[in-house]
């Protein structure tokens, strides 16, 4: 009976982060679409991890995405989810017909693979979410990766990440040493704009100062309103709030909270966050999943959270606060 509770509960938060994605991705009819679909597949995966991967598998597109992302709520889900889903999601996905790649690569290139390399491999080396890789061998003997990819875009991205590291992590995007970090995938790149970014440093600097009063203004400022800002802010700290303000202390509580009361709490208030989520604009979303790939990363290289993220987060959302406020003053003199 115990692992039965525990199995429904990751369940949830699996199907929490579909809602997340459906939300974010999708709109209008095809999302209440979507959304329905989901139920109904869902119905019948409640008893192992391995039912939820094979929808995921059927579904493809998107609902990989939803896998993969699973696959890093190691604080949240329990570690069958969280096994599974990595060891499945991240290049063993199911793969297109070499007739469907063939297709893509003429309407991309104007021939077909045979026409264009001396080799090509129809059975890939690895298949993902969106893509899959195949091998092949150039006219001029060259062996290449070959994938289906817009480079041109990945290639601004990775400028404008680096740019980035540039100016908050010199020694990291220093290029003349051995390389600190290897970024591979640089698709999904949103810029924000110039209210967003500081109404959430802003937000971020009241957390980590525990200004009860700014939390609530500032979630109020990104469509967080009522008694929702007090769910939020815990989502963004991973802290109940009675330590997100703590009354005897001016700052966050960022200790001794533990991995089974994260997975209560995503558990007990499911349908308040599905109704924040979709309240959030679409920017805060994909932040919120970059959190959670950061969060996966950093408890894979330090083996357990970091308590320097929250430093890090409040400098830097500190240094965005001030800068936006020394642009205004110097709008205001000229």
């Amino acid at each position: 009976m115990k692992t039965k509770k525990k199995e429904n509960r990751g369940f949830g938060v699996a199907e929490g982060v579909i809602g997340f994605y459906t939300t974010s991705i999708l709109c209008g009819d095809s999302l209440r679409r979507a959304k329905r679909g989901l139920e109904l597949s869902m119905k019948f995966t409640l008893d192992q991890p391995l039912k939820l991967q094979n929808s995921c598998f059927k579904n493809r597109g998107v609902y990989i995405k939803i896998g993969q992302h699973i696959g890093q709520l190691e604080y949240l889900v329990p570690d069958e989810y969280v096994q599974v889903m990595r060891e499945s999601m991240l290049s063993k996905c199911p793969v297109s017909s070499f007739e469907k790649v063939g297709e893509v690569i003429k309407k991309e290139l104007g021939e077909t693979p045979d026409k264009i390399f001396v080799e090509f491999d129809p059975v890939p080396v690895a298949s993902a979410s969106l893509a899959q890789v195949h091998v092949a061998k150039t006219s001029d003997g060259r062996k290449v990766a070959v994938k289906e990819l817009d480079f041109l875009h990945e290639a601004k991205n990775s400028e404008k990440c680096l740019d980035n590291f540039r100016k908050l992590s010199p020694p990291v995007a220093d290029c003349r040493k051995k390389p600190h970090l290897i970024l591979l995938d640089h698709g999904l790149y949103k810029e924000l704009d110039v209210a967003t970014r500081t109404t959430y440093a802003n937000l971020w600097k009241a957390l980590v100062f525990s200004n009860a009063k700014s939390i609530k203004e500032y979630c109020a400022k990104l469509r967080v309103g009522g008694d929702l800002y007090a769910l939020f802010a815990r989502i963004l700290t991973m802290r109940p709030w009675n330590k997100v303000v703590d009354r005897s202390v001016d700052h966050l509580v960022v200790q001794g909270t533990d991995r089974p009361e994260l997975q209560m709490f995503a558990s007990q208030y499911f349908s308040q966050i599905a109704k924040l989520m979709t309240k959030l604009p679409r920017e805060i979303l994909l932040l919120l999943k970059t959190n959670d790939c950061l969060r996966a990363v950093n408890n894979a290289l330090a083996q357990g959270s970091s308590l320097e993220t929250y430093f890090i987060i409040g400098k830097i959302s500190s240094q965005a606060v001030l800068q936006m406020k020394s642009l205004e003053a110097r709008s205001l003199v000229g």
